[in-house]
């Protein structure tokens, strides 16, 4: 008894001395599968897939219609801007770079990509099946536009710059991009076209009376056009709806008054150039009404072949293009299309009817424009007051506009986080996910292996003890 005892406790002492043995070889051998993981993940990182320095920062866009593509004054938006020639060079003269580097060379460094809200693609693919996830995927992207995008400046354009000074110049550029993005929507001076204003003293009256009736219908619709989208917006008690009537008050009491006088008494500083003005826009108007009249009967010939379940083709440079099938929202578009060239049409032969009776007027013999010298200077005069009224209505609604936008974009309205460096670095975080992508599954090969092997010597100790 005493002899199997030992016996048996010598083979329990070999047993453990096995496995530690074979343990040992186990985590021998991953850590050798583990390095050499990580040596293929250094030749990848470092060799082909070798990241290029650069440096990188967000902008994020936050006021309303920002989401939709729009930009606070309701155009569609474009990030391009942010490389624009004038950006990079307010910022290299700030960095005190501009002897340096071109703003060709920064900007064919640089990089732009746009950034979709994180739980966009979760609601695509909020389907009932793959089929309609893979059929609608591409319209419902378009759905969606980012908001934040994501700037790389790379070190293409000098590969000695540090770190810290690429970071730096990039932060600059974004922060000049923001400056002059608040600033065009908040000053927004030319919008309505008002800067390049013509000194009207250098026309004649019918001239002069034609750009103030312009100007006043670019007041009258921006100022319509701000009251709908915001009725209660107010700036030092006016309204945008109570400037459109000071502009229409003054067109209605005034300019027509002086419009009536200048037409009937065919006032003019030149009788021949009046004249020759005349007829260039009666020559325009026919021109315009031959086309407008073509066109017309185009849209009425579509219309009354147009079936309702057939598809509808259009002749184009030789070829048909297909518009589309069974749409009665097309049959309306064409309908619409057709009144409105009819009432266009209609105002072309009034404009023309006007035009000739005013050549008529001022080619009778018994004109003489000296006798209206008086006259001439009593307009002339008037004239001057509107303009100046007017003038007074534009920086009205300058201020107005400047005064809206502040309660729609600001500094907020453009948020920029700090830059970043990424390099090709062994202890940088891109090498680090490379390495355990790497060597992580060729670590769990083994360990899988080593586990099955150890599971087959113990099975077969058992069974060699047993056979015993």
């Amino acid at each position: 008894m005493s002899s199997n005892k030992k016996t048996e406790t010598k083979k329990t002492s070999d047993n453990k001395k096995q496995t530690k043995s074979n343990i040992k070889k186990y985590i021998f051998l991953v850590v050798i599968v583990g390095i050499i993981g990580v040596i293929i993940a250094a030749v990848k990182y470092f060799g082909k897939d070798k990241i290029k320095r650069n440096s990188a920062i967000s902008i994020e866009f936050t006021y309303d219609g920002a989401a939709q593509n729009l930009t606070p004054s309701g155009e569609q938006f474009s990030i391009s801007g942010l490389t624009d020639d004038k950006i990079i060079a307010e910022a290299l003269a700030i960095e005190g770079l501009s002897d340096k580097y071109t703003t060709d060379a920064i900007r064919n460094s640089m990089t732009v990509s746009g950034q979709y809200p994180s739980d966009v693609i979760n609601q695509i693919k909020d389907y009932d099946s793959l089929y309609d996830f893979s059929e609608s995927r591409m319209v419902t992207l378009n759905d969606y536009y980012p908001t934040i995008y994501s700037v790389k400046l790379y070190d293409d354009f000098d590969e000695n710059i540090s770190d810290s000074a690429m970071n730096k110049l990039l932060s600059t550029i974004v922060e000049c991009y923001k400056k002059y993005f608040i600033n065009k929507y908040i000053y927004a001076y030319d919008a309505a076209g008002f800067e390049n204003l013509m000194e009207l003293d250098k026309y004649d009256f019918s001239q002069r009376v034609k750009v103030l009736n312009y100007r006043m219908n670019l007041i009258e619709k921006y100022a319509g056009e701000m009251y709908e989208l915001n009725t209660n917006f107010k700036s030092k008690g006016m309204s945008f709806n109570d400037l459109l009537l000071k502009s229409r008050t003054l067109r209605n009491d005034s300019l027509s008054n002086v419009e009536a006088t200048v037409m009937t008494d065919v006032l003019t500083n030149s009788a021949d150039r009046l004249k020759n003005q005349y007829e260039y826009e009666i020559k325009l108007l026919e021109n315009e009404k031959t086309y407008k009249t073509s066109a017309l009967e185009d849209i009425v010939a579509l219309i009354d072949k147009y079936e309702m379940d057939a598809d509808l083709y259009i002749a184009s440079n030789e070829s048909m293009v297909k518009v589309d099938s069974n749409s009665q929202k097309t049959y309306e578009e064409l309908t619409d299309k057709k009144r409105e060239i009819s009432e266009r049409l209609v105002n072309i032969d009034s404009d023309i009817e006007k035009y000739q009776s005013y050549l008529a007027d001022l080619n009778k013999a018994s004109y003489n424009p000296y006798t209206s010298k008086s006259k001439n200077e009593e307009i002339s005069g008037k004239l001057e007051k509107i303009e100046e009224k007017l003038k007074d209505i534009e920086a009205t609604f300058k201020e107005m506009m400047e005064a809206y936008n502040r309660t729609v974009i600001d500094e907020d309205s453009v948020i920029i986080d700090s830059a970043r460096n990424y390099s090709a670095k062994l202890l940088s975080g891109g090498f680090i996910v490379m390495a355990v992508k790497c060597a992580g599954p060729l670590c769990i090969i083994v360990l899988i292996i080593c586990a099955l092997h150890a599971a087959w010597t113990e099975r077969k100790k058992y069974l060699a003890e047993t056979t015993i």
